[in-house]
């Protein structure tokens, strides 16, 4: 929390973003989704992975509001997903 409300002080954004992600965004944010947590039955595609890093939400929001901001600042700080050893590809 330290590190938000300072963050926020300096005038950065927070975002926050689902932990679920596409099989694109996973294909295009990570080492592929081959080794990301797999939902086994999910709500939509949109949903169908729990991401292992960040940088491919961040950057799907910072795409889709380039034309809104002039100059942005923006962190997030939250959870990913890794597999355990012998679980890639697979989650409940």
């Amino acid at each position: 929390d330290r590190a938000k409300r300072h963050l926020k002080d300096w005038g950065f954004t927070e975002l926050m973003t689902y932990s679920f992600v596409s099989k694109d965004l996973a294909e295009k944010s990570s080492c592929g989704a081959q080794s990301m947590v797999r939902i086994n039955n999910p709500l939509t595609e949109e949903f169908e992975f729990m991401r292992d890093r960040l940088i491919g939400s961040v950057l799907k929001v910072v795409a889709e509001n380039q034309e809104e901001a002039v100059e942005s600042r923006a962190f997030e700080l939250a959870n990913v997903y890794t597999p355990r050893q012998g679980e890639i590809g697979r989650a409940s």
